[in-house]
């Protein structure tokens, strides 16, 4: 492992599988042991995709003891992990970097960030040259005929 992080959302996940595989085969009370940890551990990251995953196995825990203010909780909790997913989603796909995921040929689109900004701090002779070798590069990259293009 890199770092206390990952293995912190290594554990978080495994123990989220955990859970899902007993409350799968109906112990309910391993599940909660399991589930528990994993969104204390999932919060300190943060990691939504665990703590999403976590919410909806505590929510149908809650329903199968017929706990209905934790399971209100732990479909507030639900919804508002969705809710954070699908805006951050959105804010992805309007990123002008987005741009590059269609980019199949020719030159590539344009974007804002960190390569303008780097180039801005090298030597004007350093620029001409970078910007000669990716218009090379570019060019090179241009498929003949129609090998190479996406259907």
């Amino acid at each position: 492992m890199a770092n206390a992080e990952d293995l912190n959302r290594l554990t978080s996940c495994s123990l989220v599988l955990l859970s899902h595989v007993f409350l799968s085969i109906g112990n309910s009370k391993e599940s909660m042991n399991m589930v528990t940890p994993a969104m204390q551990l999932a919060s300190k990251i943060p990691d939504i995709h665990v703590q999403l995953w976590g919410s909806a196995i505590l929510k149908d825990l809650h329903r199968m003891s017929k706990d209905v203010q934790h399971e209100k909780d732990a479909y507030a909790n639900h919804v508002k992990y969705s809710e954070n997913l699908i805006a951050d989603q959105r804010k992805c796909v309007q990123s002008a970097h987005h741009e590059l995921v269609n980019w199949f040929q020719g030159d590539p689109p344009v974007t804002s960030g960190p390569p303008a900004a780097a180039m801005l701090l090298l030597p004007e002779s350093s620029v001409a040259a970078s910007a000669a070798a990716i218009a090379s590069t570019s060019a090179a990259m241009q498929p003949a005929g129609q090998y190479g293009q996406f259907y």
